[in-house]
């Protein structure tokens, strides 16, 4: 599958924002596809894909947690991931853009687990839903 281009990205999902309607495989499909250019299929995918992924699960953490033996994920800031896999923390090959794109995952994250992350509480230490 193509990969998508963070900048198309960046688009679809601002034009994402300035819509009502939820963020479903349709609705993103359509709003890539309001863009200038000729997307491939791979390319749609990829970008709903990517969009499922923040909106849903756990962004670019998600193959992480998926990994078996993974016990614990640390998030501290930009490019600052890190994996325990049973034999203490090791850089994790997961990269976030920005501060903006921490601060999203790290709060929908805490919204999963039942807690909160803002201002007034600036750390989290908790487990997901599914463990």
């Amino acid at each position: 599958m193509t990969g998508a281009a963070p900048e198309l990205v960046d688009r679809v999902r601002r034009r994402l924002a300035g819509s009502a309607a939820e963020p479903t495989a349709r609705t993103v499909a359509d709003a890539l596809l309001a863009e200038p250019g000729v997307h491939s299929t791979g390319t749609v995918l990829a970008v709903v894909d990517v969009l499922r992924r923040e909106t849903r699960g756990a962004g670019p953490l998600e193959d992480l947690l998926s990994e078996p033996g993974v016990t614990d994920v640390l998030v501290n800031g930009v490019h600052g991931v890190h994996v325990d896999r049973g034999s203490g923390l090791e850089p994790a090959d997961v990269h976030l853009a920005s501060d903006e794109e921490v601060r999203r995952l790290a709060q929908r994250l805490a919204a999963q687990a039942g807690r909160r992350l803002d201002d007034a509480s600036p750390w989290v230490d908790a487990r997901l839903p599914d463990g």
